[in-house]
């Protein structure tokens, strides 16, 4: 196998900057991506201090890392998919190369997992046995950074439960298939683009630019809209869901409460059997409850946007929480005002609601 390794020492920062720069080495290949090249140089992703030893791999299909605290393999070949499979020691860095089809699967051990910038596949596999070793202050942490090709991430592994650790998942500019479901790790994940299905953990999933399907795991869920369209599912677990400045819609699958928060753009709420807290965006809300006693609130940190309520007396329970806005429950239902069968209310900031097809408001129906 074409492998060269060079020496840690008592400089590990040196030892990367040396595969940075030695591209005119032969023992030295370059690094193939320039996702793999910034993520190098970014000491809040890569702890280089810890890194003592680093393999460059050229001219194999497959490769295993080893099991030492404090390696970096780098895949430094593109002229082919290659299989880069993790090992059992902690700050492992692990980088694939730019070719379309590569994979890399991590092993037990930790640290960052680099993909290239190639249509590629991280598989994240079981971390329940790592231990935290002394070249990383907590060894079960994973930080998997995306290239710019389209990428799929598929989770299959646990974790200790009792340990604290957390996979983040960061996308790079391509679309991403992020499949958690087989994992009950806690995710942090941000992606430009694509679908996502949390894991049985805690999640927390954002998305940018891009069109996006979330899908929220059977842990509890922070589900994020970005600035393109967003369609999110709650999953089976308690969710907290927001609105991003885009076109977000948002839906609640189970009889867990769900909390839905507006954004600065299109919002669309949709609760499901359960008693669901909605709140008003400063963009423009469409809010429905569902079934169960919900709660619609506006309140003046979201102030400013224009709500509509579909579905207000489908419930008895229903009920709207005016906050910040020193009005008595008796106030409000005087500010109200009924045309075409609607009901219609403005607050002090320009806050608008509609209550579609509802026309007995009182002050019964606000919590203030």
């Amino acid at each position: 196998m074409a492998i060269e390794t060079i020496a840690g020492g008592t400089s590990p920062g040196t030892t990367i900057q040396q595969v940075l720069t030695s591209s005119t080495s032969p023992t030295n290949p370059s690094v193939p991506t320039s996702t793999a090249t910034s993520v190098l140089t970014n000491p809040s992703v890569v702890n280089a201090t810890g890194i003592t030893q680093i393999v460059t791999a050229t001219g194999e299909s497959t490769v295993q890392a080893g099991n030492q605290d404090g390696t970096a393999t780098i895949i430094t070949d593109n002229s082919r998919p290659v299989t880069l499979v993790g090992g059992t020691g902690s700050n492992q860095l692990l980088i694939g190369n730019g070719a379309n089809g590569s994979l890399v699967v991590t092993g037990a051990g930790s640290g960052t997992v680099v993909g290239g910038d190639g249509n590629g596949t991280v598989v994240i596999n079981d971390r329940s046995s790592v231990s935290s070793g002394s070249a990383a202050p907590d060894g079960k942490n994973l930080n998997v950074v995306l290239g710019s090709g389209n990428s799929t991430v598929i989770g299959a592994g646990t974790q200790d439960p009792s340990a604290t650790a957390r996979t983040t998942i960061a996308g790079g500019s391509g679309s991403a298939f992020a499949d958690l479901r087989g994992a009950n790790n806690d995710y942090y994940v941000n992606v430009n683009s694509g679908t996502v299905w949390g894991g049985q953990g805690d999640n927390i999933i954002g998305v940018g630019a891009g069109n996006s399907t979330v899908i929220g795991g059977t842990g509890s869920n922070t589900l994020i809209g970005g600035s393109g369209d967003t369609a999110i599912f709650s999953g089976t677990g308690h969710s907290t869901m927001f609105g991003g400045s885009g076109s977000t819609n948002m839906f609640a699958q189970n009889d867990t409460a769900s909390l839905f928060v507006g954004g600065s753009g299109k919002s669309t709420m949709s609760g499901a059997a359960a008693a669901d807290t909605l709140i008003g965006g400063t963009g423009q809300s469409t809010m429905y409850g569902g079934g169960g006693s919900n709660i619609f609130v506006f309140s003046t940190v979201f102030g400013g946007g224009r709500a509509v309520v579909g579905d207000f007396g489908a419930s008895a329970g229903n009920r709207i929480a005016v906050q910040g806005y020193g009005l008595s429950a008796a106030d409000l239902a005087q500010r109200a005002t009924v045309s075409g069968g609607n009901t219609s209310l403005t607050l002090p900031d320009g806050t608008q609601i509609t209550l579609v097809g509802f026309t007995g408001l009182n002050s019964s129906h606000f919590a203030v």
